[in-house]
């Protein structure tokens, strides 16, 4: 909350604290709950602000009840990680307070009081944010709308980083890249250049090639990288477990002991919780979805027990899942050297049980070498449907 206030995002009310407060004016005045949030993995923030936009108030609704609901006009997760696959030498960043670098206009300064003291000896005050909210319903559009505005502004003269900064961003996420060493430094330092123009800083830097951080070790310093390129650790990026140095995408499932009473909503929240956006994991993720369709045909209740020998196929099925963590996959989906084909083979297949497809990028370099790697893939679970065959008469 100090942060909030050194850096301006959130000032005191007018005349609160001295006499000239006016508390009977007929302005529309909205608090806003919050509370900290701790995350000891960050390598940066390890405490957080999260304030409750959707609190219902004495009036019975929230502030995101009177708010816009806005269309997305972001590119789709898997579009960018489609891509971020594509490129040789890759680079990650997060914007650093990306929605409070953006100021609200002051005559919505009201609709976002919060109260606040830095100890039960203070009195109580109240005090406006004066920026984008996170939790807030239009928060990520605004966001994403001023970074999209600035690119346009730019494009004139960086039209490369202008273009990735309205196309490889997810929130405040930006993962893309080049297939150029050369050309990538340079790419980075533009994207750098325009953010600047809008006071958006980026920091958590990763890339699969050292040379990629030596002009971010100049400009930010050497405690704003993590650690050494060799000594890369696991980060996270767009949902998924991206290791930098061996350039390969993880798996992270944490489990518990299995509990001993199954039910219908343990198993969905458990298969809920496993983050899979390009279908990697398809195979193994469609049996639990059949599983899931059990329970969906015996018709068990949410938080009745499983029946029969169900929760001893689920516990067996629970227990494989750690396995998963010991998989690897290559991030990279061509193949080393100078590429001289590169074609997309699709392919699918149904059963009773249940259907899926998946796509490979199958490419060749200049030595005559072939590469083929899973792109991406979808998996479903037939629907049960009883259905009536019409003798072959029937269909004359």
């Amino acid at each position: 909350m100090d942060e909030y206030l050194s850096l301006g995002h959130m000032q005191l009310v007018p005349g609160e604290g001295d006499n000239s407060y006016d508390n009977t004016s007929n302005k529309l005045i909205c608090f806003l709950p919050h509370h900290a949030v701790f995350k000891e993995s960050s390598t940066t923030t390890k405490t957080g602000v999260v304030l409750d936009a959707s609190a219902k108030s004495t009036a019975g609704v929230s502030l995101n009840d009177i708010l816009m609901v806005v269309p997305t006009i972001q590119q789709d997760l898997l579009s960018i990680i489609l891509r971020f696959r594509m490129h040789r030498y890759v680079m990650t960043a997060d914007i650093s307070k990306m929605n409070r670098q953006i100021r609200v206009h002051p005559k919505d300064y009201d609709l976002k009081r919060v109260l606040w003291r830095r100890s039960s000896d203070e009195p109580l005050r109240q005090y406006q944010l004066v920026t984008v909210t996170c939790g807030t319903a239009p928060a990520s559009f605004l966001a994403t709308r001023c970074l999209n505005q600035l690119a346009s502004e730019e494009a004139s003269s960086y039209p490369l980083a202008a273009e990735v900064i309205s196309r490889d961003k997810y929130v405040d996420d930006l993962v893309t890249g080049s297939n150029d060493l050369s050309e990538a430094p340079k790419l980075q330092e533009e994207i750098i250049h325009i953010l600047k123009k809008g006071d958006f800083t980026l920091h958590k830097w990763c890339a699969n090639h050292p040379n990629l951080l030596k002009g971010i070790l100049e400009q930010l310093g050497k405690s704003d990288i993590s650690c050494d390129f060799k000594n890369y650790e696991d980060i996270k990026t767009l949902g998924l477990v991206w290791h930098p140095s061996q350039d390969t995408f993880k798996h992270e499932i944490n489990i518990r002991p299995c509990r001993e009473l199954v039910t219908k909503r343990l198993v969905l929240s458990v298969i809920s919780s496993i983050f899979d956006p390009t279908g990697l994991l398809g195979p193994v993720i469609v049996r639990y979805k059949m599983f899931i369709q059990q329970l969906w045909l015996r018709k068990i209740s949410w938080d009745d027990e499983l029946p029969h020998d169900l929760p001893k196929t689920w516990k067996k099925l629970y227990r494989q899942l750690p396995a998963l963590n010991n998989t690897s996959v290559p991030r990279l989906v061509k193949i080393n050297g100078e590429i001289t084909t590169i074609e997309s083979h699709g392919f699918c297949d149904a059963s009773e049980r249940a259907f899926g497809a998946c796509v490979y990028v199958r490419s060749g370099n200049a030595s005559g070498n072939l590469h083929s790697q899973l792109l991406c893939s979808r998996s479903r679970v037939s629907p049960v449907k009883k259905v009536s065959i019409p003798r072959l008469g029937a269909l004359w």
